[in-house]
């Protein structure tokens, strides 16, 4: 997979949210560079999005440019070589999840419905990679902002679930860093 692909996309979703869209350019600059990576139904959807990006860009919704944003990055993400992978797909999933949480929790009206979808693929995704988290501390804190999400969603508490996938955001970090030292033993 291109290696500037998915950071792209987490670039664009993070100046979407800051209220900034000047990535766009960057993102169709690196599409051809994945036609031969991709198979053509995953470069399909890919182009949809990247298509979607250009045309909130062009109407300057950037809360469309940032979910068109996280949708790419899971396509990518999910097509990416688990040899070449630093952890496994489910930390890439948690982030995916985490930046999704954040675009919607930021929305003026909330999309209960896909919070709360999102937040079962989050704690899908982290009840299939915990088994392969041997750290009780990374294990127990993740597992407890997994909990924190679920409530949050449960009250349609959406300070909470602001806080929440910020948290999420960050364990993915720790947990990247888990695995990649856990590779190199």
């Amino acid at each position: 997979m291109h290696p500037d692909a998915a950071s792209i996309n987490e670039d664009l979703i993070d100046a979407a949210l800051g209220g900034k869209a000047d990535k766009v350019a960057a993102m169709r600059k690196a599409f051809p560079m994945l036609r031969p990576l991709l198979d053509g139904p995953t470069f399909d959807a890919l182009a949809r999005e990247l298509t979607a990006m250009e045309q909130a860009m062009a109407g300057k919704d950037l809360p469309a440019i940032a979910l068109a944003s996280v949708e790419a990055y899971r396509i990518i993400e999910a097509a990416t070589d688990p040899a070449q992978r630093p952890a496994p797909i489910e930390v890439a999933m948690l982030d995916y999840s985490g930046f999704k949480l954040s675009i919607l929790a930021a929305r003026p009206t909330a999309e209960w419905a896909a919070i709360g979808a999102t937040a079962k693929d989050s704690d899908s995704n982290w009840s299939a990679l915990a088994k392969n988290v041997r750290d009780s501390g990374i294990r127990d804190l993740a597992a407890a902002i997994q909990d924190g999400l679920k409530s949050a969603v449960a009250r349609k508490d959406i300070e909470g679930v602001k806080f929440a996938a910020k948290l999420q955001l960050g364990i993915v970090d720790v947990l990247e860093g888990y695995f990649k030292r856990a590779k190199s033993r």
